[in-house]
């Protein structure tokens, strides 16, 4: 039996949901970009994806407890890529996609030895970073002592960004 086409955007986000939840880092999900190849073979794609290390942020995380230094790990699996950037925010309350509170953790541009943004081809990346729980970084709502959520993002583009992937998190902010 199929469902309507009308429940079809639903069921196809439960379906990624209850995929993610397998991960034993917690919930992650990665939507590469496909590009279209030219010629003979199968088309390239960008398999980029970004990995906080979790071990190395304080837990729980200090609300406006000030700014603390953290590692992550940007590794491209195919060609060079330019224009890469990461994105992570604190949320709370509302849906995973549509957060009540989310205020910016660290945004930042890749640094991998090459021109700002751009990944080497086939490399993994290593970059400590400092990141801040603050209620005074961009962002909406108010970020409250409790269960949050980190989510990290991953686009390629500056002025007109694609995202390439995500990955969430949950942690305990404390004050």
């Amino acid at each position: 039996m199929f469902a309507p086409r009308s429940h079809l955007p639903v069921l196809c986000m439960a379906l990624i949901l209850a995929m993610a939840a397998c991960d034993s880092d917690g919930p992650t999900a990665s939507t590469p970009q496909l590009a279209k190849g030219k010629g003979q073979g199968s088309p390239p794609s960008k398999l980029i994806t970004v990995t906080p290390v979790y071990t190395s942020f304080p837990s729980p995380l200090d609300l406006e407890g000030g700014s603390f230094s953290y590692d992550i790990d940007i590794t491209n699996g195919h060609q060079e890529a330019a224009e890469i950037w990461v994105d992570v925010r604190l949320e709370q309350g509302g849906l995973l996609t549509d957060p009540a509170t989310s205020r910016r953790l660290d945004t930042f541009h890749v640094d991998c030895g090459l021109a700002d943004g751009v990944l080497p081809r086939n490399s993994t990346c290593h970059m400590t970073r400092t990141g801040s729980a603050t209620n005074t970084s961009d962002g909406f709502g108010t970020l409250v002592v409790g269960s949050a959520t980190m989510a990290t993002f991953w686009y390629q583009g500056y002025s007109n960004p694609v995202r390439l992937g995500f990955t969430y998190r949950g942690v305990n902010l404390t004050q």
